[in-house]
């Protein structure tokens, strides 16, 4: 999957053009860990539920995103970030729901996603983040909002399909992305890079 690492013109950005930047790559990010699922074998029809595991999988990225911007933002640009990156998901979310299902489908979706954003960020706040990306319970919390999604015949399976494969593989993806958003010398290629699809 091809992610941006670099912007095309130096300087510094404003913190909502990187949101929407940040938004962008985790929606991708996100809609790649879930088609990854499908081929799997997991059962997540294109519809309601690929959209919730898919929702899981933002929140999950916007938290990660979050512990990132944490370490490299000022706390105020930081708040700013994380809240413009969320909503931006919201609305593109929201917007897929409407085209997909109609437009009586999405009342109240974008605040039912910024809703999930704050409540399970309660769950990740209490897990470790370092250097090397989240620790074994903030994967955990992923694992266990896809689980409460899937039919009864994949929760068994799809704790190790989250917490092995796709969790780790999309954060990779999001750091790689982010480093080189939020500070270009710490990006290790002059182009958008290629990671596995």
């Amino acid at each position: 999957m091809r992610v941006k690492t670099r912007w095309h013109k130096t300087g510094p950005k404003p913190m909502k053009q990187l949101a929407t930047v940040a938004a962008a790559t985790i929606w991708r990010v996100a809609h790649q860990a879930v088609k990854n699922m499908l081929k799997a074998d997991f059962e997540i029809e294109r519809g309601p539920r690929y959209l919730a595991v898919m929702a899981e999988f933002m929140v999950f990225l916007v938290h990660v995103a979050d512990r990132m911007a944490y370490e490299r933002l000022k706390e105020d640009e930081r708040v700013e970030f994380t809240t413009a990156a969320a909503v931006r998901l919201a609305e593109i979310l929201e917007q897929n729901q409407l085209e997909l299902f109609g437009p009586n489908s999405a009342p109240g979706y974008r605040d039912a996603f910024i809703e999930l954003v704050n409540r399970r960020g309660d769950d990740y706040a209490t897990c470790g983040y370092s250097a090397e990306g989240p620790d074994y319970g903030f994967l955990r919390v992923l694992a266990h909002g896809v689980r409460d999604l899937m039919e009864q015949r994949d929760r068994t399976w799809v704790f190790d399909q989250v917490m092995e494969i796709e969790a780790p593989e999309a954060v990779k993806t999001l750091q790689k992305a982010l480093r080189g958003l939020f500070n270009p010398e710490e990006s290790d290629a002059p182009h958008p890079v290629s990671s596995r699809e």
